[in-house]
């Protein structure tokens, strides 16, 4: 009836009645799993994640009378994941894929047909991770490829984790690396009869995400040899691309933001303080935005603004460059200034 916050108390009361069941909890658990896929497919997605938190309350407090088995609780997880993430709870994502990874880390050991629920667990962290975690997660991915290789032939698992180690290496920057794991990646499906499109349809994906990376990396560059023209017309090519594609991947505002952030500085740089003025508008009114409506996203732009500005490219164009207009003073602030 779209009344999701009545259809969420009604099932607290019904999580309450299994909480002391003496038996057919795992039947009840059953049904609180439709019910909370029911919100979500409803795009009732706080309200599916408090339910999917609900079940794993549930499972953890019956996981011995219960005889909760390892891949069903994998299962709950991973779909409080889900839940979370479109919820833009990306901490408690986060700290549950990595929860999940370990448990379907040991379970693989014990049952090699676990292996391809295993691949997927590492896509979370993946996507979730920021700074320094980037690094694990490709620690993580190498260590998964190895043991599938021994364990399991099927290549979309493979494929799967060497998107995820390249989406890594982007968010760190290494944009060499990434592009190496990609070539990998493309090789090894050539290399091997796919069953599924799916990964590779991720593969494409990815590496559209590194084109868009090698053009961002070759504005900097143009930028800092004076190249402002050729430079300008990249940054404006991948502002665009980001402009049109963020509202189907929340992970993509970062690189939205990033671009409208280098285009303005670059505008500035070439005495077009009108156009960099624009630039830095459109990047206020995008955070503004994403407070409003996607706060851990929003989040996630501030932090990797100011994680880049670390970057030695940065350094270098802003030595050579240095900025001293009210628009873009310093090159790198986030916070939002008065003209």
């Amino acid at each position: 009836m779209g009344r999701p916050s009545d259809a969420i108390l009604i099932f607290q009361k019904l999580a309450r009645s299994v909480r002391f069941m003496a038996a057919n909890q795992r039947m009840y658990i059953h049904k609180m799993q439709d019910l909370a896929s029911m919100l979500f497919n409803k795009h009732h997605y706080a309200e599916s994640a408090t339910a999917s938190r609900t079940i794993i309350e549930l499972c953890r407090q019956f996981t011995d009378s219960l005889a909760t088995s390892q891949r069903f609780l994998v299962d709950v997880f991973l779909d409080h994941i889900k839940h979370c993430d479109c919820a833009n709870y990306l901490s408690e994502a986060l700290i549950y894929s990595q929860e999940t990874l370990a448990i379907a880390g040991q379970q693989c050991f014990k049952d090699p047909a676990f292996i391809e629920q295993y691949s997927f667990c590492f896509t979370w962290p993946g996507y979730l991770s920021s700074d320094a975690g980037y690094q694990q997660t490709i620690k993580q991915c190498e260590d998964a490829i190895n043991i599938i290789l021994s364990l399991s032939k099927d290549g979309t698992i493979k494929l799967n984790l060497i998107s995820v180690k390249t989406l890594a290496y982007l968010r760190l920057g290494q944009l060499n690396l990434a592009a190496a794991t990609i070539i990998e990646g493309y090789d090894f499906a050539e290399s091997t009869t796919l069953n599924e499109l799916t990964c590779f349809g991720e593969v494409l994906y990815v590496s559209a995400l590194v084109q868009r990376a090698s053009q961002y990396s070759l504005c900097l560059r143009l930028f800092f040899n004076g190249e402002f023209n050729r430079a300008r017309q990249l940054i404006l090519e991948v502002r665009r691309f980001y402009e049109w594609h963020a509202h189907s991947r929340n992970s993509w505002f970062i690189d939205l933001a990033r671009a409208l952030r280098a285009e303005g500085i670059l505008e500035c740089a070439s005495d077009r303080h009108a156009e960099g003025a624009a630039a830095r508008t459109r990047l206020n009114e995008l955070q503004e935005r994403l407070r409003s409506t996607l706060p851990g996203v929003a989040d996630q732009v501030d932090v990797d603004l100011n994680y880049e500005r670390n970057y030695p490219a940065w350094n270098r164009l802003l030595e050579k460059y240095p900025l001293t207009c009210s628009h873009w003073e310093g090159g790198a602030n986030t916070e939002q200034e008065s003209d």
